[in-house]
Parts: structure tokens; sequence; C-alpha cells
């Protein structure tokens, strides 16, 4: 009988010495929730995209109690292939620019955090089947992790073409990857705490029947918000092969005040198993009004934005959205009232347009992006439909007062890096920070003005002379320093009533006192 030959995950052929080391350097690249759910849910997503649309179906087990991750697809089936396991194996190709977690270096990061790994797929060449313990122990002297060249035959395969990826992480471990995950969930989405802005919109979505509980629509919110489950380029509409696919997730856990604490175990409302379902697209403002009740919604607008901004009117209740998919939609978007263009209009023409897929802009107040989006309002970059950790600055415009009064993402086609949060073409990345600039400065402040509160015309100068005006002591308010005119006074009218500060008293007495209050 012929000895079956294997490989050892820790000693790829013709790769450095160094390898262990290096394998350690690129988990640290990644976060937790790219750990226990990103890599593998993209894996699924590609996997399903490659397979030319039609409907689909991921499933998603999170079993907090075994410490235990299932993600199953229908999609083209893993290959198979051992060296894809090795840290250098991938099957991505130059030509699948959308591709970004096929068989990629994340999911050897979630194999090496593994105490237990199963891999399970049926291709066009056959059902496999492989099972790994103690990756996560590969740092230590000595140790070696055999694989067979090829995958074993599965005895029990899956009914249809697909992948089926379940691993389970050890206890006790310095920076659990599971804990570290709910920590995330909650520094992003809920730093206003569990019972306001975002959190009661969660405890909407509960009375409005959404979700089972707040936990899942957490976990739907940030999954669409900070995760490759939220794909800008479908929510463009320039993925047609995931329109019509479905994420759908079972989440069990019999204790989670125990496990979680009772801010986040408390989320669970009593439940300790449901399941819910995920469109796998970003997620936007207007994504969550069927979150909350009737009269909790926001008014949602469309108007286009006219030269320097102009257009948008005062609206205390609403947002404001728009898609730019056309090169000439994005000279609007730096195109100031005298009908003039950026300095470095040509250059973006020539190098940054091209490589634009399209571009989402939400302008509102920041109490509202407070309540219906996971964390307020961003400025982001993703690339082919991937959302990137990169900061998009803004030290251009007359009034930052208003850089929060607007929520924004351009999508890109461009290449990510290893940990697939930033791109690697930084040229790219500099001209779409000076685009960003350029339409805050030239349009996005004014648009915003005109929505929350309107800014002084415009002198040339570009300092941000709100700086010099005396502070309200108004820190989480929308106007902080002292308005220059009467509409400023009445923004700020409207959100100290809100607030409840002038109780019992009519429109005219409140704008009186506001203006006293204000020496004006």
């Amino acid at each position: 009988m012929t000895e079956q030959q294997t490989y050892d995950l820790l000693k790829p052929p013709q790769l450095p010495d160094l390898y262990i080391h290096q394998l350690k350097q690129t988990i640290q690249a990644y976060s937790p929730s790219q750990i226990v759910v990103g890599e593998a849910l993209q894996n699924s997503i590609d996997a399903v995209y490659q397979s030319g649309g039609g409907d689909h179906l991921i499933r998603l087990n999170i079993d907090f109690d075994s410490r235990t991750i299932s993600i199953e697809d229908d999609g083209i089936g893993f290959p198979n292939d051992a060296t894809l396991l090795f840290l250098g194996g991938t099957r991505k190709r130059e030509a699948a620019k959308k591709l970004f977690g096929l068989v990629g270096v994340g999911i050897k990061v979630v194999l090496f955090k593994s105490r237990f790994f199963m891999l399970r797929s049926r291709t066009e060449e056959g059902a496999f089947r492989l099972e790994i313990s103690d990756a996560y122990r590969f740092g230590n002297g000595g140790h070696t992790l055999q694989v067979p060249t090829s995958f074993p035959e599965d005895s029990q395969p899956l009914d249809k073409s697909g992948t089926q990826i379940t691993y389970t992480f050890p206890e006790g471990t310095i920076g659990d990857p599971l804990k570290q995950f709910v920590q995330e969930l909650q520094v992003r989405c809920l730093s206003h705490g569990v019972d306001r802005h975002f959190g009661k919109t969660l405890g909407h979505s509960v009375s409005q029947k959404v979700f089972p509980n707040r936990f899942a629509a957490l976990f739907c919110a940030f999954l669409r918000r900070f995760t490759y489950a939220g794909d800008v380029m479908n929510q463009l509409g320039n993925k047609p092969e995931l329109s019509n696919t479905k994420l759908k997730v079972q989440i069990s856990c019999s204790n989670p005040m125990e496990q979680f604490g009772s801010e986040m175990g408390g989320l669970f409302d009593g439940n300790t198993k449901f399941e819910f379902e995920i469109k796998p697209e970003y997620l936007l403002v207007e994504d969550v009004f069927n979150w909350v009740p009737t009269h909790v919604r926001l008014g949602l607008y469309r108007e286009a934005l006219g030269k320097g901004g102009e257009g948008l009117s005062r609206t205390f209740k609403g947002f404001n959205v728009l898609r730019y998919v056309e090169a000439e939609d994005y000279e609007k978007l730096i195109t100031d009232q005298q009908g003039n263009l950026a300095d470095d209009i040509e250059e973006y023409r020539e190098k940054l347009f091209p490589q634009i897929n399209g571009i989402i802009l939400t302008i509102g107040r920041i109490p509202h992006f407070d309540e219906f989006l996971p964390g307020g309002s961003r400025r982001v970059l993703s690339a082919n439909g991937v959302v990137t950790s990169h900061d998009l600055d803004l030290t251009r415009g007359r009034n930052l007062e208003y850089v929060r009064c607007f929520d924004m993402v351009i999508d890109l086609d461009a290449k990510l890096n290893y940990g697939k949060t930033q791109l690697t073409d930084l040229y790219l990345v500099n001209r779409a920070r000076r685009f960003v600039n350029d339409a805050y400065a030239s349009v996005i402040q004014r648009a915003a003005g005109n929505w929350v509160g309107r800014i002084p015309p415009d002198t040339g100068d570009e300092l941000d002379n709100f700086l010099s005006r005396p502070d309200l002591g108004l820190p989480d308010y929308i106007l902080r320093k002292a308005p220059t005119d009467e509409n400023d006074v009445i923004a700020l009218f409207f959100e100290l009533a809100g607030r409840g500060f002038f109780p019992n008293i009519g429109y005219s007495v409140c704008r009186r006192r506001t203006n006293t209050m204000l020496g004006l």
C-alpha cells in the first residue's frame, strides 16, 4: 500500500525559514471581527459571486458556548489543493478584481487561531473533507501540522456544490478573538451606550419585529457597516451576482450575561438561540428606516446639489442621500458657486475618476446620524466593495463644524493589502483624500450648512474662522460656537427645545430667550 504524501503546514516548500514569524505578523494585521466571521464569510461571498449570480444562501452559525463558528455557502466550492493552506498559496487571479476573500491570506489566519478546523467542499471534481486540530499551537517548538497533499474524500458529502468551514477557538488564550469581537461590536457601534442614540434604534428594531433581539440588530449593523458583508458595490448595484444573495445567521449562547457582562449580554433580551437574515450590502440610513416606527422616521430626500452646494433647504428632520456614478457627477462635487473646478481637476480626470466605481453621499444632522448609523457618520474609502480603514481627514473649508454632518463612501477599483484594511496604491489614496477635501470646500460644507444652519458667505479665505468665536460650552451639540446669523440661532433653538430646555412656553418666548442667552 502506497504511503500517503503529506505537507507540513509549518514548513512550506520553497519558502523561507522565518515562515512562523511571518505567520504571527500576518495574524496581528487582522482584527477580531475579521478572524471570527469576516474572512470565512468573504470567501463565501466571493464563491457565490464567482458562481455567476442567481438565488444564493450563505449560512453563518455562531455557538458562543462551544466557541464554534460554521459558515456554509452554495458557491463554486473550495478547490482540492492543500497548498492553498500555506500563507503564500492563493487562487486569486489578476483578472478577478472584485474578489478579495476567495482562498486568500485570511482563511489561513482563521486556521492558525483555531483549536479545531474543518473544511468540507463539493466541486465538479468531487466532495472533499479535511480536519485539523490544534493549529493555534503553531508557535510551540517542534510542533508540526501534517496534512495530505490532496484532501480526502468526504464520505458524507454536501448536498450540492459549495463550501462549509467550521472552526473552534480555544479557551483561555491571550487575545481571545471571540471576546474581543463582542468588545469590537460595542466600541464601534455603541459609543453612546446601549440605551441612547443607535442603542435606542436597536430597541425599535425589535418592537418593529425586524430582528428577534437587539444583539441581532447590532450584529447585522456591524457586519453591514464595518465588514466585508457590507459590500459597497452591491449597494451601488454594480454586483448583480450578489443581488439575490441572502446571509442567514443563527446565534446561540446559554448565558450571555455571564459571558459578556450586563450591557452586551442584556442585548440578547433573554434569547439563548435565534436567527435572522442579512443582505450583503453596505448599510445606509435609508436601510435603517424600516427598523423604527413611523413616528420616529425622518424624511428621506434625493435633492441634487447645485454649484457650490446650493439647492438644499433647511430640513430639521431628514437626510439627503445621493449616488454619483459618472465622471461628470464627480466633477459636480468640486464645482464651486462661481462654476470653477478644483485646481487638480486634470489630475483627477486622468488618474482618479477612471478608478472610481461610485460615490454615496448622505447629508444630515449629527444627532440623526448617531441614531440611524452605528458609530454615526463617517468618510471612508472602499475597494471594489470592501470598506477600508483609511481616514479621510478634512483640512480644507471655512467651517469644519459640518464635517460630521455628512456620511460619504467612495468606492475605488483598487487592490488591498494582506489585512484588507488599506489600499496598496498610496498615490491613489492621496488623490482621493485631496478630492474629498476639494469637495468639502467647494460644495459639501455649503450644502450641509443649508441643511442644518447657514454658513457665512464665502470670502475666499479658507481658514477655519469659526474657531475664533466664543465657545458655547455645548460639546455634543451641532453648533458649538457662537452663531453669526439668525438661521444658526433658529437651528440652535430647535436643538435646545428638543432637549427640554424650554418646557411649557411658546415659540416666540423661546426665540427671545435663546437670543438673550447668546447676547444677540
